[in-house]
């Protein structure tokens, strides 16, 4: 099955992760987990789906921008209050672009030019900035 759709993608992905495999990669893969399952459950709490996670990123859509922004706000803050996981060290940073466009999904795979955009977006993001 294949279609178009007009969504906003949201494409977060951490900072500094190969730095921070370097220097511990059994705690950073622990924390990276924590932080994506968290995320992917924020992103259904917002009515966005995950279309593609890969080490230490994330590919959602949203059916709105508004939704996308307000996912990728409280996620941020989320990411931000993460003492009670983080055991003192350096914090989980993600940056998060979004962008609004037509995505085609062809044998389950997603497809577009929006993917592409707010990939290019999230890298002028801020750590734990949102773009």
């Amino acid at each position: 099955m294949s279609g178009q759709s007009r969504s906003a993608v949201l494409h977060a992905d951490m900072y500094g992760f190969s730095r921070l495999m370097d220097s511990d990669e059994a705690g950073t893969i622990v924390r990276v987990t924590q932080s994506l399952t968290m995320i992917r459950t924020l992103v259904t709490a917002y009515g966005g789906k995950v279309q593609n996670a890969v080490g230490d990123s994330i590919l959602a859509l949203f059916p709105s921008a508004s939704q996308a922004l307000y996912f990728a706000v409280e996620m941020q803050r989320e990411l931000a209050n993460q003492t009670a996981w983080s055991d003192d060290n350096e914090p989980i940073l993600y940056r998060v672009g979004i962008n609004i466009g037509h995505t085609i999904t062809s044998k389950g795979e997603i497809y577009g030019h929006a993917i592409n955009t707010a990939a290019r977006i999230q890298s002028l993001a801020s750590p734990g900035g949102i773009c």
